[in-house]
């Protein structure tokens, strides 16, 4: 009997391990794609301005 609980508690053990380990890993996921969220919105910001100044740059240049 008592080698029958060791069994179940080292399954136990090895479902719980395998569970955190896949919860670890979407955390990590999430956060990835998070990133990757923050830095087009960024870069789609950075690219606005940029397009602005250059379109302002140009009004003001004189081509004579």
């Amino acid at each position: 009997m008592m080698r029958h609980d060791h069994q179940l508690e080292e399954i136990h053990n090895r479902v719980f391990d395998a569970a955190m380990e896949v919860e670890s890993e979407t955390q990590q996921a999430t956060k990835k794609a998070a990133s990757l969220r923050n830095l087009r919105a960024r870069r789609a910001i950075e690219s606005h301005f940029e397009e602005k100044e250059l379109k302002r740059n140009l009004c003001e240049y004189d081509f004579d």
